[in-house]
């Protein structure tokens, strides 16, 4: 046999051979529902994307590159489906294939960065950025050991790890979007009478009252305060406007709060500003009534609400800060029980150097936290000021 022609046949052997391994109709049939999938998001997702891009989750570093990212990937997510179905498209498309995919998976890593005030971004980023460097090793791992059994454990994983990647890149912004945290009303005051009836607890309730009242404030449509508050004459207006605006103005200003708090809630930031109003009000509660009060019975539900992991308000704090709260407040628990044994009556000197010990304690338990919320706000003042939410 001539050489030319040992030659050809050896190098259709190889191209058959290449075409049988990459064509597998089990993969076809997953690629092809997870491509239905990734489908019907896109449709979904893409046009409240172009609606809403000016939030936060969708408009950071660029929203256009993740539309685009999402619908290349589905895209090619079929057309992968059909390549790995026998007969359904021929093997020349394969290597062109595979460029696109991983050019679709890079820009759905670079398509979206995040504010470093939100925990819920910064997850989703990260995640998305292993998701997506996993997808692209796990495959040139798996073609680097020329094994077909390899090959296919590969193709199988890089798949779905790619099928989640555009998951998580469009389902954390869609469900922030319709059950934002924001729109949720936090009800501590139904929570704290329980806790406190249950306990044997009795007095006002002044920072649980606050609390909802500032909440539902700034859940007010915007066009609605804008007309309100350009029909009102407000006296601090007139000191921000000739001095730096500072969370202290705008915490002590019902109408800076309200106007704050809607554009934080664009942001899909307000959890912090209702986190710095509670802790000063806690604080007040603290101070003005200390002695008819279970500070564990007021601190819990903060914790909760905006501390605890996954928590509907939950603020980004860093993990040596929950730690030394989750600390205080296990101290706290252990000196108001140790304070209860120990008091005999109500002019007890040492009861009475508890109680002192336990309201310095207390008062100062979410001062740290506070303070690293505030300077994370201070980026948004700037930017406030010059909004259309700002009062003028």
């Amino acid at each position: 046999m001539p050489q030319s022609s040992l030659e050809m046949t050896n190098t259709t052997v190889a191209l058959d051979q290449t075409d049988q391994l990459m064509h597998t109709a089990e993969f076809g049939l997953l690629k092809l529902v997870l491509g239905s999938i990734q489908a019907l998001l896109v449709l979904v997702c893409v046009p409240l994307f172009i609606h809403k891009q000016q939030q936060p989750m969708v408009k950071c570093r660029s929203w256009k590159l993740t539309i685009l990212g999402c619908i290349s990937m589905t895209v090619v997510m079929y057309i992968d489906a059909w390549l790995s179905m026998d007969g359904w498209v021929s093997y020349g498309m394969q290597s062109r294939l595979y460029f696109f995919k991983h050019i679709g998976s890079f820009l759905l890593w670079y398509g979206l960065g995040y504010p470093d005030d939100h925990s819920h971004t910064i997850a989703q980023f990260y995640t998305r950025t292993i998701l997506a460097f996993t997808s692209s090793f796990v495959t040139f791992a798996g073609f680097m050991t020329n094994e077909k059994k390899m090959i296919d454990i590969s193709i199988i994983i890089s798949t779905l790890l790619l099928f989640w990647t555009v998951l998580v890149d469009l389902v954390v912004p869609l469900r922030l979007m319709i059950f934002s945290k924001h729109h949720r009303v936090v009800d501590i005051q139904h929570r704290s009478i329980e806790s406190q009836q249950e306990h044997g607890v009795s007095g006002p309730t002044l920072l649980e009252d606050h609390i909802i009242h500032q909440h539902q404030d700034c859940l007010i449509e915007s066009s609605h305060h804008r007309e309100s508050s350009a029909s009102t004459l407000n006296p601090t207006m007139d000191l921000v406007a000739n001095s730096q605006l500072s969370i202290a103005h705008i915490l002590n200003s019902m109408t800076l709060y309200d106007a704050f708090g809607l554009y934080l809630s664009r942001e899909f930031s307000l959890e912090n500003l209702l986190f710095l109003k509670t802790v000063e009000l806690y604080k007040l509660r603290v101070s003005t009534n200390p002695a008819h009060v279970s500070f564990t019975l007021l601190t819990q539900p903060i914790h909760n609400e905006f501390v605890c992991p996954n928590s509907i308000n939950q603020v980004n704090l860093p993990k040596s800060i929950v730690s030394r709260i989750e600390c205080k407040l296990r101290a706290l628990k252990d000196e108001e029980a140790l304070e209860a044994i120990r008091k005999t009556n109500a002019v007890n000197p040492m009861a009475i150097q508890m109680k002192s010990e336990i309201i310095e304690l207390a008062s100062s338990i979410f001062d740290e936290a506070a303070e690293h919320i505030e300077h994370m706000l201070i980026h948004h003042l700037r930017r406030f000021k010059s909004s259309e939410f700002f009062p003028k």
